[in-house]
């Protein structure tokens, strides 16, 4: 699948794009969130609309983000 529309900063800290028969889906990395959906994924019906949603996207300090930071010491940048 083409990706080209999600500019390469984003894609740094995405783990998967698709779309299917219910539209675009997006999951964030560990350590990462979409601020306009409060949670690590993001869905919905049009490319336009999903890009909106990942221009969102913010480093995490939920439980499990910090968690796994913690045991892989890892570093999040700001996107």
């Amino acid at each position: 699948m083409n990706l080209n529309f999600i500019p390469k900063k984003y894609q740094a800290v995405l783990d998967e794009v698709y779309k299917d028969s219910d539209g675009w889906w997006a999951y964030t990395k560990e350590g990462y969130f979409f601020e306009a959906m409060e949670c690590h994924t993001a869905h919905e019906y049009n490319q336009v609309e999903l890009m909106k949603v990942i221009r969102t996207i913010r480093p995490c300090t939920c439980k499990s983000c910090e968690e796994a930071r913690k045991n892989n010491k890892g570093v999040v940048k700001n996107v």
